[in-house]
């Protein structure tokens, strides 16, 4: 048998259009207010707070037209490390000191890298290349940004990630339809 390690991936969905979720966040606090009205039957349908409901779920759908899929990998122990070292803790920045990175600069180096794969909307696969990432990240919000690095520090850093996993909820479901 040949032993061949998998390591772990994970998504990140990125909407090129983050315009609308200030329009979904004004409709959906709306729908909320109307949803609480005493004066309107929520069992009818047509009515306002439908309508409220059409207008976002398209603006999800147009959201989502707009969401492309990147597909990260964790990196080997090796390139870690060799990140790890050309990325040192800043001195006297004790959360870098803690990490034992650079936590200011070492995801613009590691993201990049990490990214085995993008898909659009449709699940098509979208051409990348490593260049591409700066200019596209320097556009990004934190929010947004920060989803690539959380799904990167999980992956290399996470100990889930390493481990086997184990589902309770499985484990319970199949454990009562084996009595049966």
């Amino acid at each position: 048998m040949e032993l061949k390690i998998n390591r772990p991936t994970k998504g990140v969905e990125l909407c090129l259009d983050l315009e609308k979720r200030s329009q979904w966040e004004t409709l959906e606090a709306r729908r909320t207010e109307l949803a609480k009205d005493p004066t309107i039957d929520q069992r009818l349908s047509g009515g306002p707070v439908t309508e409220v409901a059409r207008e976002i779920t398209q603006l999800e759908k147009e959201m989502a037209a707009a969401t492309v899929t990147f597909t990260l990998t964790a990196l080997s122990h090796r390139e870690w490390s060799r990140f790890k070292t050309e990325h040192p803790p800043r001195k006297g920045d004790k959360g870098d000191e803690a990490l034992g990175f650079n936590e200011e600069t070492i995801f613009d180096a590691v993201i990049p890298v990490s990214i085995v794969s993008v898909a659009g909307p449709d699940g098509e696969p979208v051409e990348w290349a490593p260049e591409k990432w700066a200019p596209l990240a320097d556009e990004m919000t934190t929010g947004q940004y920060g989803d690539f690095k959380r799904a990167a520090f999980g992956l290399n850093l996470g100990e889930a990630a390493a481990r086997l996993p184990k589902s309770l909820g499985a484990s319970l479901v199949m454990a009562r339809s084996d009595e049966s």
